[in-house]
């Protein structure tokens, strides 16, 4: 599926064989995983397998890896699939919390990982270039990287059409530090995001923005004048996010435009809501009528069960 989607979109897969060994770095221990992937589901059994076989495309390219799957009360498919997938993965472990909020199952996997780095990989959202992600992981350990921020493609979940591209752009480029950048508005997309485990943990996703925690958490790390020349950034395009999913949804917009306020007022952030959201605002307009007028193409992840 993972190849449909890479000729839908017009990208290069990298060869099976094209492996390297990851494991250097002053602070790496070779004992530990390189990174912890953590997963939340409830009731994802339409995009979760697309999500776990890019994790078993990364561990192929020889990074050794853990992946926690922490399900609130599926009652679809996304047990079924969880547990059979665990089980042929050693490396993969599915925590079942019935009631378990998003950004709570994101805490609890942190509160797990024993990776080096932990990326939040969500269930409709996955790698599409594994040998980059290795490169770009490789890189940040043998740097002594604390932050790794990937390029993101975002597209629509119910058709597979690219809706934008997320080159993850380095302030630095332009003068600025990453504490200025952000104080003026600049963020990332939370799915090619990764950091140092420890620092993760300690940050932590506040609960009390059920909808913009992760921006939150971000931010705070992103801001931190310590962290200034730790972080590594790819403009390469290595994550696939969705668009369309709970978040997308008009209620959860003006509620996370409320939240992001609050935020910004708590960091010190001076920034334009209103313009952020008007881009979002129109791309799930655009998404609508896509989905109401235009056949969804044959390559389209909705028809890959």
């Amino acid at each position: 599926m993972l190849q449909k989607l890479h000729r839908y979109w017009g990208f290069k897969s990298r060869s099976s064989n094209d492996t390297i060994d990851y494991r250097s770095g002053p602070n790496y221990l070779p004992s530990q995983p390189q990174v912890s992937l953590i997963t939340p589901t409830l009731n994802a059994g339409t995009t979760l397998r697309r999500t776990l076989q890019s994790a078993a495309s990364l561990q192929q390219q020889g990074i050794e890896l853990e992946h926690y799957i922490i399900d609130g009360g599926s009652t679809d498919s996304t047990i079924k699939y969880a547990e059979k997938f665990c089980a042929d993965n050693h490396w993969c472990q599915l925590l079942k919390r019935p009631g378990l909020k998003l950004y709570e199952s994101m805490n609890l996997g942190l509160t797990k990982a024993q990776g080096h780095f932990s990326h939040i990989l969500n269930a409709d959202d996955f790698i599409i270039k594994p040998g980059s992600y290795a490169r770009h992981l490789c890189l940040g350990i043998e740097k002594s990287s604390s932050i790794l921020i990937m390029g993101v493609v975002i597209f629509q979940l119910n058709n597979g059409k690219i809706i934008r591209r997320w080159n993850a752009e380095d302030p630095s480029t332009k003068g600025i530090t990453w504490r200025e950048a952000c104080k003026k508005g600049f963020h990332v997309a939370h799915p090619g995001f990764l950091a140092l485990t420890s620092l993760y943990r300690q940050t932590a996703f506040s609960t009390i923005y059920p909808d913009s925690a992760d921006y939150k958490m971000m931010q705070t790390l992103l801001l931190n004048p310590k962290l200034q020349n730790m972080i590594e950034t790819t403009p390469e395009l290595i994550i696939a996010m969705a668009s369309g999913g709970i978040t997308s949804r008009p209620d959860s917009i003006l509620r996370g435009m409320g939240q992001l306020k609050a935020i910004n007022k708590e960091l010190g952030i001076k920034e334009n809501l209103l313009k952020r959201y008007y881009r979002k605002l129109i791309e799930l307009m655009s998404c609508q009528i896509r989905v109401s007028f235009l056949e969804l193409p044959s390559d389209s992840p909705r028809q890959e069960q």
